[in-house]
């Protein structure tokens, strides 16, 4: 990225690496990774196997998102899991309050 022209001007002017990324971008970034790696492990499950309704993936997201976010003030893991399956299963508002219902239990 330092070679792309853009940056190379920018650093003349000065030095972008101090600039870091606010929270909201931090947080945005980690859910885009979380839902990468997520994908990744789904696609290793058979077709016909209903990973939505799985105890076991609610369990694995919910301490990866834990163990992700550790270090941060008050992130919102409850909003980040219900984001993910909402991007992942395409899961309607009913679906969310279960799985609301379910992370509370």
């Amino acid at each position: 990225m330092d070679d792309h022209p853009s940056v190379k001007r920018l650093n003349k002017l000065s030095n972008i690496n101090l600039i870091h990324l606010g929270n909201n971008s931090k947080h945005q970034q980690i859910f885009n990774d979380i839902l990468c790696l997520l994908k990744i492990r789904l696609s290793e499950f058979p077709p016909d196997y209903n990973s939505k309704k799985c105890n076991d993936l609610l369990v694995y997201i919910c301490n990866l998102i834990e163990e992700l976010t550790k270090n941060d003030k008050k992130p919102n893991k409850k909003e980040i899991v219900l984001r993910l399956y909402k991007h992942l299963f395409n899961s309607d508002e009913k679906e969310l309050n279960d799985l609301l219902y379910a992370i509370l239990v």
